[in-house]
């Protein structure tokens, strides 16, 4: 059985959202978390309420950037447009090497013509584009943040509405650093559920009587993606999800030994921190092994509040763990090697 996921909780992620889309901003906002934080889900939400946030001459447009095919998954509209799939293909029509997506996400000008109309650009519009690094690539990232923010002024100044914003997500963590070299961007995190909501979509879920909750939490530490994927890929066996991630991080603990950087990787897994504060230059490199693949992430501010700094989740004032499940598998590794 397939086990689709529940909207949850993120009562506060939401108002931050219409507070920042209530007026137009200098820069578009970028979104960033552990990967399964539930981004996407969060800002398809936002989309479909924002007549009810914004008012009867609100707009949104969601572009998933990475869709290859339908339009249906490419884009998500906050009302429904008759003629959605010509009005698409003759956006697209003649452009090849990118996605529908990534063409949608490119080519932001034309779907606001030809979408949101010229009428409807007078009002409160948001456009989001999601998964844009995965879609273009870690080494567009940096135009594709200057060409943005210069969109975004650019229909500030020739349409002149009520507020224009643009909301952009990733999970690439080597991407963060590319677009925080720019003043062009404002940067906010979406961190995992916090132990209720985690519950209450681990109830929705259906799991069987025999599991412990509070194992799952402290496994997976409130991550809504990983939730899922125990539940549907490993039919919730926690054994049959470690062994998976277990095999998929060996050539981490295998790089961090060539690099000579085991002991330093056992002070982050007790303490993510270490990190930011061993003064070791070495750990410039862990950090970016870690960092690029997803493992963890530096935390900033974030739309629903900072989570609370937890040793026993791998939640830190400076980096946290995506989930324990990573820091878990990575010490079993590395006492393995050892």
């Amino acid at each position: 059985m397939l086990f689709p996921a529940r909207f949850v909780d993120r009562e506060r992620e939401l108002e931050a959202l219409r507070e920042w889309c209530s007026r137009s901003r200098v820069t578009p906002l970028y979104i960033y978390g552990p990967e399964g934080s539930g981004k996407t889900r969060l800002l398809k939400e936002f989309t479909l309420r924002l007549k009810e946030y914004l008012g009867g001459d609100s707009i949104a447009v969601y572009i998933n950037a990475l869709e290859g095919e339908s339009v249906e998954n490419a884009l998500l509209l906050s009302e429904p447009l008759q003629e959605l799939s010509s009005i698409v293909a003759s956006i697209v029509d003649r452009f090849t090497g990118l996605s529908l997506g990534g063409v949608l996400a490119t080519r932001l000008s034309s779907v606001l013509e030809r979408i949101v109309g010229r009428a409807r650009l007078k009002g409160n519009v948001v456009v989001v584009v999601d998964d844009v690094v995965q879609a273009l690539g870690v080494d567009r990232v940096e135009w594709y943040v200057k060409w943005l923010h210069s969109l975004q002024w650019s229909v500030i100044e020739n349409y002149s509405p009520k507020a224009f914003n643009v909301i952009v997500t990733t999970s690439e963590g080597v991407s963060l650093n590319r677009v925080l070299r720019h003043r062009h961007a404002t940067i906010k995190m979406l961190w995992n559920l916090d132990w209720r909501a985690f519950r209450e979509l681990y109830n929705h879920l259906s799991p069987p009587e025999s599991l412990d909750y509070e194992i799952v939490w402290r496994t997976l530490g409130g991550n809504p993606g990983k939730l899922v994927e125990l539940a549907n890929i490993h039919n919730w066996s926690l054994e049959s999800l470690v062994h998976h991630y277990r095999e998929r991080l060996k050539h981490i603990v295998f790089r961090v030994g060539a690099e000579g950087l085991e002991e330093l990787l056992e002070m982050a897994l007790e303490d993510p921190d270490s990190i930011s504060e061993a003064g070791d230059p070495r750990m410039v490199t862990l950090e970016s092994i870690l960092v690029e693949n997803n493992l963890i992430t530096p935390m900033m501010t974030s739309l629903g509040g900072r989570p609370e700094e937890s040793l026993e989740l791998g939640v830190g004032r400076n980096y946290s763990w995506q989930t324990p499940l990573y820091r878990d598998v990575l010490r079993e590794l590395l006492k393995t090697r050892g």
